[in-house]
């Protein structure tokens, strides 16, 4: 697309459309600012509320994200009924349109998805919220008392104990849910209050140390991790690629980008070479080619959506990706006009990058992801 419309090209959030008092949460500004697809989606939503789309417009509308805005809005009271225990909710999202104007259409479009608490001790308010799916909600969801052991204090997050059991796993300390309850029973009275209690506890168990560590350290690897794209070869015969190219120290998905592009490469030169005179040769040559471009748009697909994972992991940890820049784990609020701020002692060494999007990239750079 050499001439995007207005609606598609990166550039500043409007936040000149927004009302004063009812700020973008951090994850809409940045999926303004890297999907090009949730860019238009927030356009057609301002659109929307300035013609005066009431909830009940959003519920039946044609556009899914747009739907479950709206019916978010209807069940809100349930969703503020639950953690009425956290504290008072913001006021602002009681109301439409301020809670459309605060979270912008759900970006979750083929996923069970609901508004997400980022900090589950928290209740409704404004700085705190953003779509989640109910996988996440899942992992991150704790029990309603957290004197009852289900919050633990890992990396600036409190998880569960199952969570807590799994990070103990990895580091090869075998444990058990049991273990923890009764290192609690045991213990309660040695300690002031729970995190003191599991800090002890960890320190026992030789995992404090990781605990502790910065998020970063243990960044789970988005592109490496992923799983091939099935495609133009079998996969004993990707697995023979992948070995070869295994000194590239590539990602599986990223030596799958490189063989297929060589893979275009030849064929369309030897289409070149046989001219514009027709033959079965020539019209199987341009079959497998459709394929091969076809393999080759669904990887770098793959791709870019492994490197949005891996931006909104950080954005939701609030560190760049530089290993070295400090953790910060208290969200920094939002404000109608961001403020001017000093310049950063220690820049990202390498910024997040998305091959083929200069626009975006400069948009993420901005950001600080």
């Amino acid at each position: 697309m050499k001439n995007p419309p207005e609606t598609l090209k990166a550039g500043a959030f409007p936040y000149h459309d927004w009302p004063e008092k009812v700020p973008p949460s951090q994850q809409l500004v940045a999926l303004y600012l890297t999907l090009p697809s949730h860019r238009e989606n927030v356009h057609r939503m301002v659109q929307l509320l300035k013609g005066g789309a009431t909830a009940k417009d959003f519920r039946n509308h044609p556009h899914l994200g747009l739907r479950k805005l709206g019916n978010w809005h209807k069940d809100r009271a349930k969703s503020f009924a639950r953690a009425a225990h956290r504290g008072p909710h913001s006021p602002e999202l009681e109301v439409w349109p301020a809670i459309a104007w605060h979270l912008g259409p759900c970006p979750l479009m083929g996923r069970q998805a609901s508004v997400h608490r980022i900090d589950d001790l928290q209740s409704y308010t404004i700085g705190f919220l953003e779509w989640a799916d109910k996988g996440v909600q899942a992992v991150e969801k704790a029990a309603d008392k957290p004197e009852s052991g289900c919050k633990v204090k890992w990396q600036g997050k409190y998880i569960s104990d199952r969570q807590l059991i799994d990070k103990l796993k990895s580091l090869g300390i075998v444990k058990t849910e049991l273990s923890v309850r009764k290192f609690r029973q045991n213990n309660k009275a040695k300690h002031p209050n729970l995190d003191a209690l599991h800090e002890a506890m960890l320190q026992k168990w030789g995992a404090l140390e990781a605990a502790q560590a910065k998020p970063f350290k243990y960044l789970p690897d988005f592109l490496g991790d992923a799983p091939p794209v099935s495609g133009i070869h079998p996969v004993y015969e990707w697995e023979r690629l992948f070995k070869v190219h295994k000194a590239l120290r590539l990602s599986p998905l990223e030596i799958q980008k490189k063989v297929a592009l060589e893979l275009e490469a030849d064929i369309s030169k030897t289409l070149a070479r046989l001219g514009s005179e027709a033959s079965g040769y020539k019209d199987s040559l341009e079959n497998k080619l459709q394929i091969v471009q076809g393999f080759i748009r669904k990887v770098r697909d793959k791709i870019r959506d492994m490197t949005y994972k891996k931006a909104d992991y950080l954005n939701s940890l609030n560190i760049s990706d530089d290993p070295d820049q400090k953790f910060q784990m208290t969200p920094v609020g939002f404000h109608h006009k961001p403020e001017l701020s000093a310049p950063p002692s220690m820049k990202p060494k390498q910024p997040i990058s998305i091959a083929g999007d200069a626009e975006v990239n400069a948009a993420l750079k901005e950001l600080g992801l």
